[in-house]
């Protein structure tokens, strides 16, 4: 490690000395030469750090694994021992959070790059030496999980046809954009599929991208077969604050660009000046607003003291839209000019100073998460590249770091043959938040959203919570909140079960249906048989597997006994085959008449009868699938349609210019998974989406295959957290599996033979509890401070759909409000139904006309609350954690627990103690944190929707 001389402090928070920055690899992973990181001398008094990073590749098992290091020094050596515990999760190589951090170059006379390694402003005149060096920066940021968002090199009005088109693809677009190639050729990056999330050019003033320059990114972006505009942004206005002036500046050149090429707006800015100004100013609608982190959460005596988070919601109703936040210099100061403020203001923002709290630099993928924000942006990364290693060197904007999160690794400097980049400590803790980040993606994408949200809340309850307490290992520390989100990790992980998956295989020579355990393991053939065996179906209650033999539908028990053909004797061909959910009834598709067909019969063969015929619906009609409704999905002429199973109904569910087919729906009832393919003229890729399409997602835009090869015919796992489907990654079919939010995709097979037609195992669902609730939850609730994407959105539509609840005012929900003990006696008497209470209440603080009077007389009556004393209920009072789980617990019968449960913070004597235990067995709640319930805590009613959903259903 490099030490960087620190002659000023960047705030109060700073300091003057010695800090270890930029980071010298002993054998560096682009040229695998060996650089002088060792030996190196420790002055007398001080001390030297050592940076050790482990990578576990994918293929590396779960477990607990010791060795120890090998420190030597002056003739003698110790051992330091090293413990690493591998989870079996695996986060993807691309960021789940997006992020435009900048070069800063703009012409030619400030190219620092060029400067720190040659000594010139242009590499030379070398134009290949110097795009190398931009595409190197680029990748090494993608290996840190960041995206340089302009890491081309060009300037702001260039575009890339301002390259030799092989230089452009091999060295920018195929490394960096696509995560395909390396450079230099044999560089052994870590996360070696990486892509950039973000590409962006500036549109804001006359010597940026104007018309011509636009419309050559979208040719380039729009190349059939590696198309990119999907991540292309255009930076449309930085910082015009509360300026009229600036604002209209901005807007003819944003204009400009968004018109040659409509692509997505980028604009610093709060939510309070984008409504101001930019609609005077003419300025093109912003599809991406980025407020500083300081205005997001101000602090107390600001114009915008206080969590904004909920004033942006409005703008983020519009779809397409997205909120992402920046650190700039008012982490720090901007250059000692303190606003007014007094010094300590500018303590526990997060940003990228060296001589900052080390937490600061992770803290950004934290606020991301806190505030529901999308991506970062920073400007810019290579400010003082070429005096980072200079005396007081980095001091740029009265910080020292800040604007330089590289160092230039030179032969004079690093040795070796040949130049390269230099990653930092601060970019590493950068990379560090983003798998903090990933880590929660995952624990959401498996039904821990509520806890990660209780840790990260705790954690940082405001934007500027990013103080020094937080580093070292320390109860408040950040590395004892991410020990926090290991433990859920853990527990997730110890819960899930083995379910069978069946599927097709030609391993043999003929087609065979197999099942195996859903880690590819125990893989087992049930038939043999010179017909082609395919397309199996579990039963709802998993005892036998539906499939089509030939041209006929048979069925047989799940251990492949007892087979039966159910459609002999009629002379179409049937396959496909799928049941009603009750198991009594099959809906397949029958070859009839040249066309294909959705018919139905009883699961015992006879019955057969229509469901969706040719001539009514004029077009072809195949892969049915079935919900808890008895309502049938299917694809007719790529398309996706739905019917009730009598026929009945038939309704469209996602059509146009795409090609959408193979639906499955998931057991919860709430989510689709199709195959979609760009008109046929692109690989197929697995999407899922709310039953009636919205809420889109691409789960394999970047995994297994991606955009290159087919991804397709999935099916979800009873919990809806994972799927299974078909990659022909390698050229040939294999079986994936992936997490419902995308991540963790890994092959469980792999041979040379075809394995595909994946089925997961499911068990019929349980009978309603209570049958005037819905599920699923249809349609979204339509509230505008519920984010699509947020982890209750669907707990939210569930209340709505219910009729639980209609929130608090039009197109609001009020997430963040705390919920009442008059709101709490509503809820529950909705969710059971609203029974006629036998008596009225005697508490005198809930009148007669109280909407929540016919409620509390029902709780009384059944025995779930006795009230806060003998004449009060105490209707206004916030509620509990512990209240909660009384409530819930009454509601339920008050069932004892099978063990006590281990919260420190739950005395065995405490009022709610049983019920609490009972709460964790329901898999209601895991607590708030590794052995801690948190009785005490108000609820809000975004975690009360999840509460009740999670009792419900």
């Amino acid at each position: 490690m490099a030490y960087n001389d620190v002659v000023e402090p960047s705030d109060g928070e700073g300091a003057v000395g010695r800090w270890g920055d930029a980071l010298i690899p002993e054998v560096d992973q682009l040229y695998s030469q060996n650089r002088n990181a060792f030996p190196f001398d420790v002055p007398s008094g001080e001390n030297r750090v050592i940076w050790v990073d482990v990578f576990v590749p994918t293929t590396v098992g779960s477990g607990v694994f010791a060795d120890s290091l090998t420190l030597s020094a002056n003739g003698t050596s110790t051992q330091v021992a090293v413990t690493l515990e591998v989870l079996n999760l695996t986060i993807p190589a691309t960021s789940s959070l997006r992020s435009a951090f900048y070069l800063n170059y703009q012409s030619g006379s400030d190219d620092s790059i060029c400067r720190a390694h040659t000594g010139t402003n242009n590499c030379g005149g070398d134009a290949t030496l110097r795009r190398t060096l931009y595409s190197m920066y680029s990748r090494l940021a993608l290996d840190n999980r960041t995206t340089l968002a302009n890491g081309s090199g060009l300037r702001a009005d260039q575009n890339p046809a301002n390259y030799l088109t092989a230089e452009w693809e091999n060295l920018i677009e195929g490394p960096t954009i696509r995560g395909t190639g390396a450079v230099p050729a044999g560089a052994k990056w870590r996360l070696g599929n990486a892509q950039a999330t973000t590409v962006s050019q500036y549109a804001y003033r006359d010597w940026h991208c104007r018309t011509a320059c636009a419309n050559a990114w979208e040719a380039e972006a729009t190349e059939a077969g590696q198309d990119f505009s999907n991540k292309f942004v255009w930076y449309g206005c930085d910082e015009p604050n509360d300026s009229a002036t600036e604002w209209a500046t901005c807007a003819p050149f944003a204009n400009e660009a968004k018109t040659a090429w409509n692509r997505p707006s980028m604009v610093t800015a709060t939510i309070g000046q984008l409504n101001a100004r930019a609609g005077p100013a003419g300025m093109p609608d912003t599809g991406i607003l980025v407020p500083p982190i300081n205005r997001i959460h101000d602090k107390p005596g600001q114009l915008l003291a206080g969590d904004q988070r909920p004033t942006y919601n409005a703008f983020l109703g519009t779809p397409g839209r997205e909120l992402w936040l920046y650190a700039s210099c008012l982490s720090h100061g901007c250059g000692g000019d303190t606003f007014g403020s007094p010094i300590s203001y500018w303590d526990g923002w997060p940003g990228y100073a060296v001589d900052a709290p080390a937490v600061q630099s992770r803290a950004m993928s934290w606020m991301a998460w806190r505030y529901d924000a999308t991506g970062e942006l920073y400007w810019s990364v290579n400010a003082r590249l070429d005096s980072a290693f200079s005396s007081g060197g980095l001091f740029e904007s009265g910080a020292n770091g800040d604007g330089t999160l590289f160092a230039p690794g030179t032969v004079a400097n690093i040795g070796g043959t040949n130049a390269i980049p230099l990653e930092t400590v601060r970019l590493k803790r950068i990379r560090d938040g983003r798998e903090d980040y990933e880590l929660m993606k995952w624990l959401d994408g498996h039904g821990r959203g509520a806890d990660v949200d209780a840790v990260v809340d705790t954690a940082f309850p405001t934007a500027y919570s990013a103080t020094s307490v937080k580093d070292g290992t320390g109860s408040a520390s950040l590395l004892s909140a991410r020990d926090s989100l290991l433990a859920l990790a853990r527990s997730e992980l110890g819960a899930e079960t083995t379910a069978d998956v069946a599927f097709s295989s030609d391993r043999d020579g003929n087609l065979e249906l197999y099942t195996m355990e859903d880690d590819g393991g125990v893989q087992t053939r049930l038939t043999d048989d010179p017909a082609a065996d395919r397309f199996p179906a579990w039963s709802p209650d998993g005892q036998r597997i539906a499939w089509t033999r030939g041209s006929d539908l048979w069925v047989m028990a799940a251990d492949g006994t007892s087979p039966v053909n159910l459609s002999e004797g009629i002379a179409d061909t049937l396959s496909k085959p799928a049941w009603s959910k009750d198991g009594s009834q099959l809906v397949f598709v029958r070859r009839t008449g040249g066309h294909d067909e959705i018919w139905r019969m009883n699961a015992d063969g006879g019955g057969i009868a229509a469901v969706v015929t040719f001539a009514a619906a004029g077009a072809n009609s195949y892969d049915p699938t079935v919900n808890a409704s008895d309502v049938v999905f299917y694809s007719q002429a790529g398309d996706l349609y739905r019917v009730n199973l009598s026929g009945t109904g038939r309704t469209p569910v996602l059509t146009g210019a795409t090609v959408d087919e193979v639906p499955d729906l998931g057991n919860g009832g709430k989510r689709m998974a199709f195959s979609r393919s760009n008109n046929g003229a692109t690989p197929y890729d697995v999407f899922t989406s709310r039953l009636d399409g919205t809420d889109r997602h691409n789960l394999t835009a970047t995994s297994a295959g991606g955009a290159g090869v087919n991804d397709l015919h999935a099916s979800f796992s009873p919990d809806d957290l994972r799927l299974v489907f078909v990659s022909f990654v390698g050229g040939d079919a294999e079986i994936w599996r992936i997490g419902a939010d995308g991540l963790g995709a890994g092959a469980l097979t792999s041979n040379t033979a075809g394995d595909m037609d994946p089925d997961w195992r499911t068990m019929s669902p349980p009978t309603p509890a209570y049958p005037c609730l819905t599920n699923p939850p249809g349609p979204p609730h339509g509230f505008g401070d519920v984010a699509a994407g947020a982890y209750y959105s669907d707990s939210v539509a569930w209340l709505v759909s219910s009729g639980i609840t209609s929130g608090v005012g039009p197109g609001m929900f009020g997430p963040s409000q705390q919920v009442t003990r008059a709101q709490m006696a509503a809820f529950l008497w909705k969710v059971v139904c609203s029974p006629t209470p036998a008596q009225r209440h005697t508490f005198g603080d809930v009148s007669t006309n109280a909407y929540y009077d016919q409620a509390v007389s029902w709780l009384v009556g059944a025995g779930v609350t006795g009230g806060t004393g003998p004449e009060t209920y105490s209707p206004a009072q916030p509620v509990t954690r512990g209240q909660m789980a009384t409530f819930l617990w009454k509601l339920a019968g008050s069932p004892p627990p099978s063990q006590t449960n281990s919260f420190g913070d739950v005395s065995p004597s405490a009022y709610y103690s049983q019920a609490v235990s009972w709460l964790t067995e329901a898999q209601i709640t895991s607590g708030v944190a590794p052995g801690m319930f948190g009785p005490n805590l108000k609820l809000n009613r975004w975690q009360m929707a999840v509460f009740l959903d999670r009792y419900a259903n």
